[in-house]
């Protein structure tokens, strides 16, 4: 593709931008682009022609996390301005609201930011070969993993976990851009958490992005992968008991009873009931472990519908924080001490 320059024509601008999104139906033409824009697709192309960062970015654009949102003010009938506030509206014919925030929210696109995560992680140390994009993208929030397959632990014999990073972005303050360190099981399509995500990487959207900082964070993911693989080995040496399993599931499925194991799984069924019969499922799996109970909690957190049309990228984010919750209980961590 020829490199575009201030005697490009508005449709050669418009034709690299289509050719290099490379969509099925295209989203501009050089009747519906503004003129302001013009800048802004150049920089898109320049940054986009790289390969591995397109292939980062197709998958996102796929699934519709990359369409271009713009601020605007929020006018009331009388054609004042609503102070301290503006709105997120989609960047297209229809302008389709978004979200509305304060007036210190910054907007960072999130094209902008997949495409500085790209080319950060393409300078880093992580081997992406044969990397797995896999994003949930919903109108104001998207909750992305990356998988890679270079960076693979055995846990137990041909039972393996790939390094997976998880981002998290929003248009609608709810969410900073988020990284977070944890890995993918493959015999079962768990995502597992590493604990409290001690080494979590976030960007808040009032506040300047960091190439240097995500970098830093970047370096650490082998390291920190590593370190919770030598953690879910030793747990599949760590037995429980029923007593901790049932009050690890009660906090992972927000559920209070005063029924025990066995009266649970017998009696009618219920949110918890479900959560018990998937431990046993893994139970019998792999014995009666911590590693069996983190497969079980991880399993709830990443198994997830929306049932009744509910956002479901906030849905995942707060079951994410009730597996934390639940592994960080004292119910939980008290094997660490025990082993």
């Amino acid at each position: 593709m020829t490199k575009l320059n201030a005697e490009n024509t508005m449709t050669e601008i418009v034709e690299a931008y289509n050719s290099l999104t490379d969509l099925k139906v295209k989203k501009f033409t050089n009747k519906t682009i503004g003129l302001e824009r013009l800048a802004k697709l150049q920089a898109q192309v320049d940054a986009e022609s790289d390969d591995f960062v397109s292939q980062v970015l197709t998958a996102l654009e796929n699934a519709g996390a990359l369409t271009a949102v713009k601020e605007v003010n929020i006018a009331l009938p009388n054609g004042l301005y609503v102070p301290d506030k503006k709105a997120i509206i989609e960047d297209t014919f229809e302008e389709s609201y978004v979200s509305t925030v304060g007036k210190d929210y910054k907007l960072i696109q999130n094209r902008e930011l997949f495409t500085e995560f790209a080319n950060v992680l393409k300078e880093s140390k992580l081997d992406a070969t044969g990397m797995i994009v896999t994003p949930t993208v919903t109108k104001s929030r998207c909750f992305v993993k990356f998988q890679f397959p270079a960076h693979r632990i055995e846990i137990r014999e041909n039972d393996y976990v790939n390094l997976m990073i998880t981002a998290k972005n929003s248009y609608d303050g709810s969410i900073r851009f988020t990284l977070d360190i944890g890995g993918f099981r493959l015999l079962c399509s768990n995502g597992m958490g590493i604990g409290a995500y001690t080494n979590v990487y976030s960007n808040k959207h009032s506040k300047g992005f960091s190439h240097s900082n995500m970098a830093k964070y970047l370096e650490t993911a082998v390291e920190v992968f590593t370190s919770a693989g030598a953690e879910w080995v030793k747990m599949t040496n760590r037995k429980v008991n029923e007593e901790d399993v049932l009050e690890v599931l009660k906090i992972m499925t927000d559920r209070k009873t005063d029924l025990n194991y066995n009266e649970i799984l017998e009696g009618k069924n219920t949110t918890l009931k479900a959560a018990l019969i998937r431990f046993e499922n893994y139970r019998a799996e792999m014995g009666m472990n911590q590693f069996a109970l983190l497969n079980a909690v991880t399993h709830l957190a990443t198994h997830v519908e929306s049932k009744n049309g509910g956002d479901l990228v906030v849905l995942m984010i707060c079951k994410n924080k009730l597996r934390d919750k639940a592994v960080n209980s004292e119910h939980f961590k008290k094997y660490h001490k025990a082993a």
